[in-house]
């Protein structure tokens, strides 16, 4: 099911994927990934075989201009995955993962959170080197996309939607710390999301954004399909999708609708990802900034009221 308007590929060099967009002081900015190889592919092979990084993931911002062009590139960050754009008292943010690098014993992924100047300049960064109560990957030590907002002038970030656990959890961040003081859980889903969620295994996806009475936010979600060339069985690849739900406008913050079917869902033999890493509402329309493929920066938009419709109202 589809109720994009329209989609266009972002301007960006080759290579570029999981742009984040955000309006900023009049502005709008985009911040999207590139990875870089560590070594030839004798060195990429060995490594994955060792488990250890074999790319140098990076964030870079730049102006989006209305043709879909950038400008003013700058790289902010290093070792860090699929950006988002958010803005907490006045100043804009970037949200991300902290990759593990080459000499980094555990090797695992964290959330990072930085602070970005007027002109595009790493002002302050900080990590969440933990896991939330709660978390499927305590075990691991792993964090990955958690969604940053703000409400009433403090920090909040969407933890987990996982309708596994029928859990939907927020947590509360005072003045950016980087330990959380509340946790928001709702047991709310119904009960056939437990049993017939057809996204499968759903991830916050972009930082959610105030529109009436509720929050909205877009999520990523991911599922295993066999590949059958010629009726034989040569594949089993990810296909990744793309969703959207609501929450109340404060605490608790209670799930109140989600997209049963994807949005924007991928198909077809290939290996196809569509990844959202940041959202814009202005005047009834959503822009949508999403990667595909891991090598392309895209944009749709979606009228308000078509989003709403393709929801289903949690009861």
């Amino acid at each position: 099911m589809s109720i994009f308007e329209s989609q266009y590929q972002i301007k960006t060099p080759e290579g570029a994927f999981n742009p984040s967009i955000c309006d900023f002081e009049g502005k709008r900015l985009i911040a999207y990934r590139t990875d870089f190889d560590l070594g030839d592919i004798t060195y990429r092979h060995s490594a994955r075989l060792a488990g250890v990084p074999w790319q140098r993931p990076t964030i870079w911002l730049a102006d989006l201009k209305p043709d879909l062009s950038i400008e003013n590139p700058v790289q902010i960050l290093d070792f860090a995955e699929d950006p988002r754009l958010w803005i907490h008292g006045g100043i804009l943010h970037c949200s991300h993962t902290v990759s593990p690098r080459p000499d980094d014993p555990v090797l695992k992924c964290k959330m990072g959170n930085s602070r970005i100047s007027s002109d595009h300049r790493l002002i302050s960064f900080w990590d969440y080197p933990y896991a939330a109560p709660g978390s499927r990957f305590r075990d691991e030590g792993t964090e990955k996309n958690w969604q940053f907002f703000e409400c009433h002038y403090e920090s909040y970030a969407v933890y987990s939607m996982n309708p596994y656990v029928a859990q939907f959890t927020v947590l509360r961040f005072p003045g950016l710390c980087r330990k959380f003081k509340d946790t928001y859980t709702s047991n709310s889903y119904p009960k056939k999301a437990k049993l017939d969620w057809k996204l499968k295994f759903p991830s916050c996806s972009t930082p959610p954004i105030k529109v009436g009475d509720s929050f909205w936010g877009f999520f990523h979600s991911w599922t295993r399909k066999r590949i059958y060339p010629g009726g034989r069985l040569r594949h089993i690849r990810k296909f990744y999708t793309v969703g959207a739900y609501r929450f109340s406008a404060g605490p608790p913050f209670i799930l109140e609708a989600y997209t049963p079917e994807p949005i924007l869902e991928a198909s077809g033999p290939r290996k196809l990802i569509y990844f959202p890493c940041g959202a814009v509402y202005k005047d009834g329309l959503w822009h949508l900034s999403y990667g595909v493929n891991d090598d392309q920066c895209w944009i749709g938009t979606i009228r308000h009221d078509n989003l709403a419709a393709a929801m289903e109202e949690i009861t």
